[in-house]
């Protein structure tokens, strides 16, 4: 029977530690790894120290130095010291998760004044197409801006912004014109409309990707309180409307374009990730089209609520977009109560118990706040939505903040396998004849309660794995 003393005798004295490049720098750096919480902070103090991308891939056989920091950082096990654990983890700041929820919403004022200036078919498809595709490549340039903005790689990170955001503006115009061949819509007004929205969905990336967050909902908002008050106009001064419904676009979308070309004006020559970088990037941008799709079906399905007068389109997806800046605050909410539980001398047994108590915790309370503002909804539209979308919603609202638990705690291929099936599975009941037994917001509903299933059941994995409460 193998034992530590069987072990001991047949690997003597040092001959018992790994002669591993990577192992021996561990040993070396434990008193910095041991008590990291990101693999960022193992990257600063070898870079301190000296050590460079060319180190680390000669050395330690790693793609850069922050590859050789992420391996690290999961092999030494988490020991962190008695400091002030309050002070180590501070506590998320309520207001500006919030701000970005509401912040996500405000297109929609504006927006729709593009049906004003062109035909609202072409608009409507221009507008549509461009959401979907850029939320996927928005979270592809997000990926790696944030990369290079933690290695403190601002003109990295710059160019990758002003590269990869001209390239999605390209496919955007490519995908937008060939959906109104497909729909029979007026190429010109559908390509027109698209750029508009990718210009300022691309620009709206970058901007919350440098902390700009109030900035761009102050910006923002004047276009909305015009957007609206524009709807206010009599029919008698059409021309006066329209002209101040290119007034308010071409603010609404200049305006962070400029702001976005000053923050990456200092953009330096790519250094292109390798590939295990890209494939990490393509799964996160596999999930915002994953999401993107499902909001779609949940938007063609629900039940049409009277818009606000001017404005096209249902307001069926406001408490959704809404409760965002929440389920963000109550993610990082939960990624401290994680981290603390770490520091605490529970047994194993104990942290996951305490950990899952968390979670459900964390649900349950944005649970609540999406109800809440669908009440509010209910309450002041002049049309109901079905009981089954609406919980069908919140089912999604749930699934969505699983993922960025997942997300969090580095389980993006569970998240990206767990959308791509419920998503073809959703294609699949509407083709497949059963499908005409069940209503669209049914269907709707019984998809996303198997997309849920597979998220809690890769969470309640995650939660046995101590790196999860790093």
């Amino acid at each position: 029977m193998l034992n530590l003393s069987t072990i001991q005798g047949l690997y003597p004295g040092p001959n018992r530690r790994s002669a591993n490049p990577l192992n021996e720098l561990g040993r070396q750096w434990d008193d910095i790894c041991k008590q990291a919480v990101a693999p960022g902070e193992i990257m600063v103090a070898l870079e301190a120290a000296g050590y460079n991308d060319d180190t680390a891939r000669e050395r330690y056989g790693c793609i850069d130095l922050l590859d050789c920091a992420e391996q690290l950082y999961m092999r030494v096990p988490y020991r962190p010291s008695l400091l002030d654990q309050e002070q180590r983890l501070p506590a998320p700041q309520v207001w500006l998760p919030l701000l970005r929820g509401l912040t996500y919403l405000l297109p929609a004022a504006w927006l729709p004044l593009t049906a004003l200036l062109w035909p609202a078919e072409s608009a409507s498809v221009g507008w549509a197409t461009a959401t979907l595709f850029c939320w996927g490549w928005g979270q592809l340039i997000a990926y790696l801006g944030y990369r290079a903005l933690g290695r403190q790689h601002q003109g990295q990170a710059a160019v990758f912004i002003r590269l990869l955001g001209t390239g999605g503006l390209v496919l955007t115009a490519l995908l937008a014109l060939l959906m109104g061949v497909l729909l029979h819509r007026p190429l010109g007004p559908t390509v027109a409309v698209a750029l508009l929205t990718g210009t300022y969905l691309f620009s709206a990336y970058a901007l919350f990707m440098y902390g700009r967050v109030f900035t761009l909902f102050a910006v923002t908002l004047p276009a909305v309180l015009l957007g609206l008050g524009l709807n206010l106009l009599p029919a008698q001064l059409v021309g006066l409307r329209d002209l101040g419904a290119a007034g308010v676009l071409a603010f609404a979308v200049g305006v962070p374009l400029v702001m976005t070309l000053y923050l990456t004006r200092q953009a330096e020559r790519p250094l292109w990730p390798g590939r295990n970088e890209w494939l990490l990037a393509s799964g996160f941008a596999m999930y915002g089209w994953s999401c993107a799709s499902f909001l779609a079906w949940a938007t063609i399905t629900g039940a049409t609520i009277a818009p606000l007068e001017g404005l096209t389109g249902s307001l069926i997806l406001v408490p959704l977009i809404l409760s965002m800046g929440m389920m963000e605050w109550l993610v990082e909410r939960l990624l401290r109560q994680l981290r603390f539980l770490s520091q605490s001398t529970l047994s194993l047994e104990q942290l996951i118990l305490s950990g899952q108590k968390a979670l459900v915790s964390s649900l349950g309370w944005y649970v609540l706040a999406l109800v809440l503002l669908h009440l509010i909804l209910a309450a002041v539209a002049t049309s109901t939505v079905s009981t089954v979308h609406v919980l069908g919603q919140v089912l999604f609202g749930m699934a969505a903040m699983v993922s960025a638990i997942l997300l969090a705690v580095e389980r993006l291929k569970m998240v990206v396998i767990s959308w791509l099936v419920s998503l073809g599975l959703l294609v699949v009941i509407n083709v497949l004849p059963s499908g005409t037994f069940l209503s669209a917001s049914g269907i709707f509903l019984l998809d996303v309660q198997v997309l849920l299933f597979s998220l809690l059941l890769s969470v309640t994995v995650a939660l046995f794995d101590i790196n999860s409460y790093r």
